[in-house]
């Protein structure tokens, strides 16, 4: 039933790159900004992730009208891109750099307030406890996987700032992923071959 179910493993596989991305960022970013002096400015990574998690049920519910794969979608593409501006604009310190720091973070937890409820929807009540639980084992071990990955990229290229493209890189898979998590809408044609009741 689980293993079957290709929609719900897409699902699988987008949350576990999004847990990927969210702890790159918790864990690489202090020590980028120690070398900058301003350490300061990665504690709005976690006040923006708090604002994520509480905000992306309500986006998802109001402004996505419950479709939390669409939701999903936006906020990686979001993270992706304010990952590689961070990269690209190079801003190390001041209000600029903790305003796309805290904006990152509220993209790469956001999300993941609506993966959860997809166990349910794709699997219905009598797996969702089991599905929860695969989706859980996935996110972590994505996790886990990343963070000596990333660290020995950082070792590789001897520049810390490449946590922010690869970052980028990572959530842009997130949002294709659950692309294929999506339902397909029925072709024209095929509506004409419903049988009627």
């Amino acid at each position: 039933m689980i293993t079957g179910n290709a929609r719900f493993l897409a699902v699988c596989l987008s949350l576990g790159f999004q847990s990927m991305a969210r702890y790159a960022l918790i864990f690489w970013l202090p020590l980028f900004f120690i070398k900058s002096g301003s350490v300061w400015t990665s504690l709005l990574l976690p006040l923006g992730m708090a604002a994520g998690a509480i905000s992306f049920g309500f986006i998802s519910d109001s402004v996505f009208r419950a479709n939390r794969m669409a939701s999903i979608c936006m906020g990686m593409l979001f993270c992706s891109l304010l990952s590689g501006l961070i990269y690209v604009l190079e801003i190390r310190s001041g209000v600029a750099a903790g305003a796309l720091i805290f904006s990152a973070g509220f993209f790469a937890y956001g999300p993941q307030a609506n993966f959860w409820p997809l166990a349910q929807e794709l699997l219905g009540q009598r797996y969702v406890g089991t599905g929860t639980g695969v989706m859980n084992m996935t996110a972590y071990l994505f996790a886990a996987i990343g963070e000596p990955l990333m660290g020995k990229l950082i070792d590789m290229t001897g520049n810390k700032a490449v946590i922010f493209p690869t970052v980028a890189i990572i959530a842009l898979l997130s949002a294709v992923t659950i692309l294929f998590a999506m339902p397909r809408r029925p072709s024209p044609g095929s509506l004409s071959r419903i049988p009627a009741f």
